[in-house]
């Protein structure tokens, strides 16, 4: 299965940043018992300094005098505190010291357990009667070593009497209650750390489907285009989608533009050859002698040409101004009903010539709209035009109105029949069905011309069959927005 950009992209910011994540989440943990280690050994140190300082006055005939902190050591182990310490809760003193003599053996033991033994080759000692800052942390045990078994951590400070060592005051710490909160502390900032690495992921996420969506919404827009559609152009947050999303408009501009000239010089070629070789075939025959109703008619077959020629030319004009628009220049609030009345007046010629008979419904009041009264005019009168040519003899058409989830809708039926491929293809440039007489009356721009006026109304314009003829039917929002 193949992986999506955005899922690759996702996987591997996740693995980048989870691998740094771990990284300093270990690293930090090591700071943080570093941290703890330091400020212990200088609370440890204070302690064991202030204790060696008073056993200093108490030094006789070359002995070491226990017997006051022995008092003090048994008296505080008898005392219960109660004490919480952030999540350690601590009810008796843990602390524990021993003394040894300037040859290392332990003169006194808090815990009794010790005396007698000889301390010198430990590191608190040894290094403490050599003059130097001796501390060490080990197992409570020389035999329970394994992982797990207490730890301490000794701190050393030496007993002077005129700056001669006589003596090593060692201070005990179990390490255990240390590593209880240490754990608790390590657990808060791993707990920190997932969530700073969850936030970031659900940002890397939206980043990465912000990316992802932005290129698909330029490829969907880019695909639009290839297939002729005409869509607004995307816009983004980030200029350099916007940048690139205007340099496809303007490509597909470029590309439109060869392609209109190339297509509507085809097109006018091709619906300018049938009048031309009329005009020409008559201009000579009118040089030969004839009856002069014969050329009479061949006059009015040159005028015709001319008068199809001119429409077509002006079609074709009004097209390529309707087409350059991007938004209404003209947007106001007219009475619809007029207009459609105004418009089957200027049609009555055409009307009466097909025997057609018009009824109109829910037009009797007025119908406020907004859009360009003039374009949906020419719109409408397009529609109502084509919608008498397409009907039969003495056929009956229909207007009517209605508005439909905030749309103006108005449908205009005949009692004609379109066959599939004059739907499918009755919006493009040219193309013209023969009328119910097989002849081609029209230039074929009037249903484009049409299209591109709803489509600067924001609205859709459609044809299709219906039972007993054919639904011309035309659709713009009640409330029309601004466009850029």
């Amino acid at each position: 299965m193949k992986l999506s950009f955005s899922l690759r992209a996702f996987v591997a910011y996740f693995i980048i940043l989870g691998g740094l994540s771990w990284f300093f989440l270990d690293q930090a943990k090591e700071k943080l018992t570093t941290a703890f280690q330091q400020s212990s050994e200088t609370v440890l140190i204070d302690t064991a300094t202030l204790l060696a300082t008073s056993l200093e006055q108490q030094f006789r005939d070359d002995v070491i005098d226990t017997e006051e902190v022995a008092q003090l050591f048994k008296k505080s182990y008898q005392r219960r505190i109660r004490a919480q310490i952030y999540s350690l809760y601590k009810d008796s003193i843990d602390l524990e010291m021993y003394i040894t003599n300037r040859q290392g053996i332990v003169v006194y033991d808090s815990t009794g357990r010790n005396i007698g033994e000889d301390y010198s080759t430990w590191r608190d000692v040894k290094l403490t009667l050599a003059g130097k800052y001796g501390a060490r942390t080990s197992y409570r045990y020389p035999d329970q070593t394994a992982q797990g078994d207490e730890k301490v951590m000794v701190v050393a400070a030496p007993i002077k009497v005129r700056s001669n060592i006589v003596g090593v005051l060692s201070v005990v710490k179990p390490v255990r209650p240390l590593e209880q909160l240490l754990a608790v502390e390590r657990l808060h900032l791993t707990l920190y750390v997932l969530a700073a690495l969850g936030i970031a992921m659900l940002v890397g996420y939206l980043l990465s489907h912000g990316f992802t969506r932005s290129i698909a919404k330029l490829v969907n827009y880019a695909n639009t285009m290839a297939k002729g559609k005409r869509n607004k152009q995307p816009r983004f947050m980030d200029k350099r989608f916007d940048n690139l999303a205007t340099a496809i408009t303007h490509m597909r501009d470029e590309l439109d533009g060869k392609e209109y000239v190339e297509h509507y010089i085809h097109g006018l070629t091709h619906e300018l050859k049938t009048p031309l070789t009329s005009v020409s075939a008559a201009a000579e025959l009118l040089t030969e002698e004839m009856p002069a109703a014969d050329q009479q008619q061949f006059i009015e077959n040159i005028r015709a040409s001319n008068n199809r020629m001119q429409s077509l030319v002006d079609r074709i004009l009004d097209l390529a101004k309707l087409e350059n628009l991007n938004a209404l220049n003209d947007i106001s609030e007219f009475d619809l009903s007029a207009l459609i009345k105004q418009q089957l007046q200027q049609s009555q010629a055409l009307i009466d010539a097909n025997y057609c008979t018009v009824d109109i419904k829910h037009l009797d009041q007025a119908v406020m709209v907004q859009g360009d009264a003039l374009l949906l005019r020419q719109c409408i009168g397009n529609l109502i035009d084509n919608a008498i040519e397409n009907s039969p003899k003495a056929g009956h058409m229909r207007i009517s109105y209605q508005e439909v989830n905030g749309q103006h809708q108005l449908n205009i039926n005949n009692q004609g029949h379109l066959d599939d491929y004059v739907i499918e293809r009755a919006f493009e440039r040219f193309f013209s069905a023969q009328t119910q007489e097989g002849v081609r009356k029209r230039t074929g721009l009037g249903l484009s011309f049409a299209r591109e006026i709803m489509h600067l109304h924001q609205g859709t314009i459609t044809l299709s069959n219906v039972e007993n003829g054919v639904l011309a039917q035309i659709q713009w929002p009640v409330t029309l927005q601004a466009q850029q």
